[in-house]
């Protein structure tokens, strides 16, 4: 791949196709034994978290290989309770809960929900830009997209909590049970319409995308109503299983629970196409699913399907048939092994020699969560810098979230809670642009805005709320900013996923040394400041330097690349 043709088409938002490059990575699954420093942690770290500060590469870096940090990523622990909260008074709407207060217990109510599913986005976002040194983040967003469903549809906070905390619990965890869990999921349940699922009147959304979508994929077309994987009596006969589930309601109370209801439930024997091994099964009611799901997850192609997904999500979207043999099919066999266990999959497919080749650094393209996390924790900002004193802290952290995170990121098509659709980001299989999706004439605009605000004198400020960067406060946590040249690579270091050219760098430079000057000159200048700090002409001078070497930095096409 020629990398600088790549990242300019990506920036230049070119529409043919064939003017795109593609890498073609190489290697296996062999553990990865080759050198553990700065930049394959960057690389690790860029893939795993959501941006990652200062400390979190220097926690990397106290493990002396790879492998050991990799396991302390992905070693999941028992899921916190930390439910979101009430963050404003509703004001006219009548409301039980106080500010603070969780809602999550609360029964359900039209007027209050767009209030709660505006703090649970918050909420959301909130554990994203606080991150432990985890996985699970990560992870929780790949189901989120992979179980798609929209709370502009589905209009109940609790569901859509309860349906996250689902995937947090399941980060590593067992995929078949998680689909099995999936399958009785209030919001998934209303989502899909398995609420309006009959005896007599089958609905067949969710039959439809468990196939499709969640499980073992089409498949070629190989007849009509017939693919590789099922047909379309398939679907008919699954939607037959799946009818009998709905909430328990009482009046306008939903109960986040799902009871098996016999009279609706359509008591047949279904039949199964031989893609299937012709498979029958016989009523039982409310444990039809199981048998379902099992019948499903007894074809191989179940493992591949998810497999590939894990590695469009970790690695690159460009299956080549050598990865298809080499990567994806002995990760298939391993998640059969462990009869659907993730966690030693995502384990050994990052700690793979195919994981950790510079080729494959700076193939992706940002997202909008990892772009806005990764530019708050890259430049070492508190989030936010300053807050309104005359709300309540709770209030001004929720605002904050919503407003600076998840309001961007929504701006740059990426809103959680609400992907485009039961397919979810077409950045993870819209063929053949994938990634940069999230790149356009448009959204460029918004996240070079994005930077240009928060380094503003003023900073990004909405109700009172700040978000600023500081240039000194950057160069400050880097090891020698008095001279230009290792401030510059340090910078570098932190900021991109490869290493820039001398050209680019010596370009960068000229924000803090001016042409015809000696480094000398800046050397001079940052100890002029450093000794005498009160000096807010020297501050000004050298925050104005560091500024636009950020804003200069930022702006390459480099820092979209991940």
């Amino acid at each position: 791949m020629k990398r600088r043709e790549f990242i300019k088409d990506i920036i230049s938002d070119v529409k043919d196709n064939n003017a795109y490059n593609t890498a073609e990575l190489k290697g296996n699954l062999d553990e990865y034994t080759g050198e553990w420093g700065k930049s394959q942690a960057n690389h690790l770290l860029r893939r795993t978290l959501f941006g990652f500060r200062k400390n979190d590469l220097e926690k990397a870096l106290t493990f002396n290989s790879s492998s050991k940090c990799i396991d302390e990523l992905t070693k999941i622990k028992a899921v916190e309770v930390d439910p979101p909260v009430k963050f404003y008074d509703s004001g006219q709407y009548p409301d039980t809960v106080k500010v603070g207060e969780t809602w999550v217990n609360s029964y359900f109510s039209a007027q209050l929900e767009n209030e709660r599913i505006a703090g649970l986005k918050a909420w959301w976002f909130g554990k994203m830009i606080d991150q432990d040194f985890n996985i699970r983040e990560k992870m929780t967003l790949f189901w989120h997209n992979h179980f798609s469903t929209e709370s502009e549809i589905v209009r109940v906070g609790v569901f859509h909590y309860t349906t996250n905390e689902l995937f947090r619990e399941y980060a590593l965890g067992n995929f078949k049970e998680l689909v099995k869990k999936v399958t009785l999921d209030p919001t998934m349940l209303f989502y899909l319409n398995g609420n309006e699922n009959l005896a007599g009147k089958p609905n067949e959304n969710f039959a439809r995308e468990l196939l499709e979508l969640f499980t073992i994929g089409k498949g070629p077309l190989i007849g009509d109503g017939n693919y590789t994987n099922y047909t379309e009596e398939d679907i008919r006969e699954a939607a037959k299983v799946l009818t009998g589930w709905n909430l328990r309601i009482r009046g306008t109370v939903f109960e986040n629970e799902l009871k098996f209801y016999s009279a609706i439930h359509d008591y047949s024997v279904k039949q199964f196409s031989s893609a299937f091994q012709n498979k029958t099964i016989t009523p039982t009611g409310e444990n039809e699913y199981i048998e379902l799901i099992n019948m499903i997850f007894n074809q191989d192609e179940v493992s591949r399907f998810i497999v590939r997904k894990i590695y469009k999500w970790f690695v690159y979207y460009n299956i080549t048939e050598e990865t298809e043999t080499n990567i994806i099919e002995p990760l298939a066999k391993i998640l059969r092994d462990d009869n659907y266990e993730i966690e030693r999959v995502v384990k050994t497919l990052l700690k793979s020699n195919h994981f950790f080749q510079t080729e494959s650094y700076g193939v992706m393209v940002k997202n909008p969560i990892d772009y806005v996390c990764g530019l708050v924790k890259n430049l070492e900002l508190s989030f936010p810098t300053k807050n309104n004193p005359d709300l309540p802290e709770v209030t001004n952290k929720y605002l904050a979230w919503f407003n600076y995170g998840f309001q961007t990121a929504s701006d740059l098509q990426l809103e959680l809670f609400d992907p485009p659709s039961v397919a979810g980001w077409e950045a993870y299989y819209q063929t053949p642009t994938f990634y940069r999706i999230w790149i356009s004439s448009a959204t460029i605009q918004i996240r070079q805005q994005f930077v240009q605000n928060i380094l503003s004198n003023r900073g990004l400020n909405r109700l009172n709320i700040t978000l600023k960067a500081s240039g000194i406060d950057f160069a400050e946590t880097l090891s020698n900013p008095s001279d230009p040249n290792k401030l510059v690579n340090e910078m570098c270091d932190r900021l991109y996923p490869f290493d820039l050219t001398l050209n680019q760098k010596t370009i960068l430079k000229l924000n803090i040394v001016d042409e015809g000057q000696g480094d000398y000159n800046w050397t001079n200048l940052w100890g002029l400041y450093q000794s005498n700090k009160n000096d807010q002409l020297t501050k000004a001078t050298v925050e104005t330097k560091l500024t636009n070497l950020l804003k200069s930095a930022l702006e390459l096409a480099e820092y979209q690349l991940s």
